[in-house]
């Protein structure tokens, strides 16, 4: 959350109401505790219009004595921070600064850095409130932005855009605004557009007693706890594990809340295998690999409150696969399974023994119960197994043996350099191998001139150019 702190009246009269002002929204703001997803940021107007005065006193020295008091009537467990903007050089529409992290135990020194401030410079309110609320990782916490300002933007920014971007990217976001001693029709009008395009309020501070009143509505609003609707979630009562299955919600309280699947068990701050609610009242989640009782959750961005939940229990599964004793090294061979638990889980040969997260040559189940492997090059004893996507769990095994291959070819014991010349095998072992001509004494992983073996046992070489033993 962020406040921007505007300038005040005298201190007998509207700084004190102003101090009540101040204090109620960070209150509304930061709750009546305070807690990880409602930090507060205090962002103060240093700007030089605030040497201006009223009633004889300058802006600046109310908006000390106001947060001076405000400190003290402040929570000590809500978490404050504090920037400012235009304190340190004129002109510059960058002059923003952040001068106190968002934390508890810093009141000390918020109020020493306050009473440094010496305003000169100029009003960057847009990208002082997007800094604020960068700080305070509104793309991912709830956040709330109470700013108090006497002026209009002068640095070239639109409040407006500012307020929609901010709300379009955030995901519980919203702005608070107050106009202190705001008079300017065009500053009101800019003031109350930033708040109203993130579902925020703008509040007028020239009637200081309807000012009040006002705040007081919202203060109780906003520090009471948060109203949901009723959701009913929609799924199966049980589900294959790794299986993907579909979820549905009878309304949301935003898009960008979260449907989770979770051990029935885990504490409300588990997110589990999660997908975002999104605008069609249904989202798909994949079921662990684990087997047991579980529990799918709704779950409200920003603020972590779970406010609804389903039982569902996850079944094991067991996939048969078929496939030959053994097989020749470097062969393709068939596998057949009973079942697809998720089109994305693997069948893949392994060395027999090797740990279930060992992936050898593999393939995606995909929907067909029939698919093709590559025997691994080296003979020995191998495993095909069936392995979840989800957590790499092993649910189906076959022993298989990869033996060895010898390959007669034939050949003319000499040729022509550059000339084309033939070779014969007596078998294939798979269509993708090579056939190739190289240097005596050249090793295995080098390749010459080559051709695919395909199932064809006669094919053509081309020699190479140079003369030699080969």
């Amino acid at each position: 959350m962020v406040v921007t702190v505007p300038r005040r009246r005298s201190r007998t009269g509207i700084a004190k109401q102003a101090l009540g002002i101040v204090s109620a929204l960070l209150l509304l703001a930061g709750g009546a505790t305070a807690n990880a997803a409602d930090r507060t940021v205090l962002v103060l107007d240093a700007s030089g219009s605030m040497w201006g005065q009223i009633d004889g006193t300058p802006k600046i020295s109310i908006a000390r004595e106001v947060i001076g008091g405000l400190l003290e009537d402040l929570p000590p467990d809500m978490a404050l921070g504090l920037y400012a903007y235009g304190h340190r050089r004129k002109g510059d529409c960058a002059d923003i600064e952040e001068l106190v992290n968002a934390g508890t135990g810093n009141r000390e020194q918020i109020r020493q850095a306050v009473e440094s401030l010496n305003p000169k410079g100029k009003t960057p309110l847009s990208d002082a409130v997007k800094l604020a609320a960068e700080a305070l990782r509104y793309e991912e916490d709830r956040a709330t932005v109470v700013l108090v300002s006497d002026g209009i933007e002068t640095c070239d920014r639109d409040p407006c855009a500012m307020g929609e971007a901010l709300e379009n990217a955030g995901v519980d976001f919203r702005i608070h605004v107050v106009g202190f001693d705001v008079a300017e029709p065009e500053a009101q009008a800019q003031l109350r557009c930033l708040a109203e395009n993130t579902g925020g309020r703008f509040y007028p501070a020239s009637d200081a007693s309807a000012l009040q009143s006002a705040l007081g509505e919202v203060t109780a609003q906003v520090s009471s706890e948060p109203q949901y609707p009723d959701i009913v979630l929609t799924a199966p009562d049980a589900v294959t594990v790794g299986e993907v299955f579909g979820v549905g919600f009878s309304t949301t309280v935003s898009d960008r809340d979260v449907i989770a699947i979770v051990p029935g068990d885990s504490q409300d701050d588990d997110l589990g295998n999660h997908a975002r609610a999104g605008t069609n009242n249904e989202a798909t989640l994949r079921a662990q690999a684990i087997p047991g009782l579980y529990e799918i959750r709704y779950i409200v961005a920003g603020r972590g409150d779970v406010i609804a939940r389903k039982a569902i229990e996850l079944l094991e599964a067991q996939v048969t696969l078929q496939a030959p004793a053994n097989v020749t090294a470097g062969s393709t061979f068939g596998v057949g399974r009973d079942r697809t638990v998720n089109a994305k889980d693997l069948v893949t040969i392994v060395p027999a023994g090797a740990k279930d997260d060992v992936l050898g040559n593999s393939h995606r189940a995909r929907e067909d119960l029939e698919l093709e492997l590559t025997a691994p090059a080296e003979p020995g004893l191998y495993e095909v197994r069936y392995v979840l996507d989800e957590g790499r769990r092993v649910i189906g095994r076959r022993a298989i043996e990869v033996t060895g291959v010898e390959l007669t070819l034939e050949a003319p014991d000499s040729v022509i350099a550059g000339s084309r010349f033939e070779v014969v095998r007596d078998r294939t072992v798979n269509a993708k191998d090579l056939v190739t001509i190289v240097p005596a004494g050249a090793k295995d992983d080098v390749l010459g001139n080559s051709h695919r073996a395909r199932e064809d046992l006669e094919l053509e070489l081309t020699a190479p150019a140079e003369p030699g033993l080969y």
